[in-house]
C-alpha cells in the first residue's frame, strides 16, 4: 500500500510520527537483529513480513469498525499473512468482549500538527466504558 503523505493547511509536506521517532537511537534493535541473523533469518524479509501482517490486521479491524468486508486486492500479501493477521484480529475481538462499552467514533484518522509540523494516523477513537479513548492497535507477541 502507498505511504501516507501528511500535509499542513498550506500543503507543505511534513514527516510522520514514525519518521520523527526513527531518528532515535534504539540499541535493543541491534541485539534483536543480531539474534535473528544468527538464526539464519534475513532480518529485512522478517520485518517486512511482520509489518504486512500488522497492516492487514489493522485493515481487517478498520473494516469491522466501518461495517465493511475486507478486500485484500491491492495488498502484496499471501494467504499465510492473512491468516496470521486474522489471529491478531481474534485477540482484538477477545479484548472487545471484555469491555462494558465500546463505541467507535473514528478509525484510521489522519492528523497533522500545524504547531509541531508532523503528522500521524490514529488507529481508533472510541467511547470506551464511558470515556473518550485513543486506541492504538498492536500485533506483537507481547
Amino acid at each position: 500500500m502507498a505511504r501516507i503523505t501528511y500535509k499542513t493547511k498550506n500543503e507543505d509536506k511534513v514527516p510522520s510520527v514514525t519518521t520523527v521517532l526513527g531518528i532515535m537511537d534504539k540499541p535493543a534493535l541491534k541485539f534483536w537483529a543480531n539474534k535473528i541473523g544468527l538464526q539464519g533469518i534475513a532480518v529485512s524479509q522478517y520485518v517486512d513480513d511482520k509489518a504486512m501482517i500488522g497492516t492487514l490486521a489493522h485493515y481487517i479491524i478498520e473494516c469491522y469498525l466501518k461495517g465493511e468486508q475486507p478486500d485484500f486486492i491491492g495488498y502484496k500479501c499471501d494467504n499465510g499473512q492473512i491468516e496470521q493477521a486474522k489471529v491478531c484480529v481474534k485477540k482484538f475481538f477477545e479484548w472487545e468482549s471484555y469491555q462494558e462499552q465500546f463505541e467507535p467514533i473514528a478509525s484510521e484518522l489522519q492528523l497533522v500538527s500545524e504547531q509541531h509540523q508532523f503528522g500521524g494516523t490514529i488507529d481508533c477513537i472510541a467511547k470506551l466504558n464511558g470515556k473518550i479513548t485513543l486506541i492504538d492497535f498492536k500485533t506483537c507477541n507481547a
